[in-house]
């Protein structure tokens, strides 16, 4: 296999599960060659995030997609995040000032991606290198509230495998103010809100082969990731990263509870 085809990313998330002493590594990302002018390279994260998705012909209206690109000898990074039209409404500028500030500095995330420390489960990382960094998002909702899903892929060469890290943005438009869990939620609602979680683990567990040797969440692991959901008028889908709630071969990273079983936990 050349050098080139293994910066190999489609991002159809494909996860493979393997036996024996392939069981422990992680899927194979397949899919176009990347090379220094796939600016607009298409990804396709059906498998994961098919769930995802707003009203097209409004997400061309009001969500821009901003995007960076930059491939160095040693890495290369793919960026794409979502702006929201400030003609439309003047309170997005908000919004895209957070985004600006926190991930569109390119001398910034040149120095996350050589430097960040790899995720504590990525235990067969340890001689490998970090070649590609991309982000990408998804719509969930953009009715009440943009629900936006950033997702993040940290490529390693050695291994030809990945790991995946997630951020959830929720904003209200007409209030300009990101929303978090104790905008939504009652307060002191997390052990409740953490045993409907677990409550789903368990169900996962019994009728999704991939989710047979996840666990369960302790309070500790879920007040770390409690702000890390998308929220629709039907659901809550929280994210998690990788090797939290499943191990990483497993290709697990959420569990969405329907509104109507966690309503006496909403404000």
């Amino acid at each position: 296999m050349t050098t080139r085809s293994y910066f190999t990313l489609s991002l159809s998330l494909v996860l493979l599960l393997f036996v024996g002493s392939c069981k422990k590594e992680k899927s194979t990302l397949s899919g176009e060659n990347v090379t220094s002018n796939q600016t607009n390279e298409q990804i396709n994260t059906a498998s994961i995030f098919g769930d995802l998705k707003g009203d097209p012909k409004t997400e061309e209206d009001i969500i821009i997609t901003k995007s960076f690109y930059k491939k160095e000898k040693n890495y290369i990074i793919d960026y794409k995040y979502p702006y929201l039209n400030i003609s439309s409404n003047p309170s997005f500028k908000k919004f895209n000032d957070f985004i600006s500030n926190n991930y569109l500095s390119t001398n910034v995330s040149v120095k996350n991606t050589l430097n960040e420390t790899k995720l504590q489960c990525d235990l067969g990382y340890n001689s490998s290198e970090r070649q590609k960094r991309l982000i990408n998002y998804k719509i969930y909702s953009q009715e009440n509230i943009f629900s936006i899903l950033l997702y993040k892929a940290n490529h390693y060469i050695d291994d030809n495998q990945s790991s995946y890290m997630f951020k959830a943005l929720n904003f209200d438009p007409k209030k300009a103010e990101f929303i978090n869990y104790n905008n939504i939620f009652k307060n002191g609602s997390e052990i409740d809100m953490l045993d409907a979680v677990n409550k789903t683990l368990t169900k996962y567990k019994k009728s999704e082969p991939q989710y047979e040797e996840c666990w369960q969440l302790d309070l500790d692991t879920f007040q770390q990731y409690k702000n890390n959901f998308v929220i629709n008028q039907n659901t809550v889908k929280f994210y998690f990263d990788d090797c939290v709630i499943c191990p990483i071969y497993s290709g697990s990273y959420a569990v969405e509870i329907p509104r109507s079983k966690i309503s006496n936990l909403f404000l």
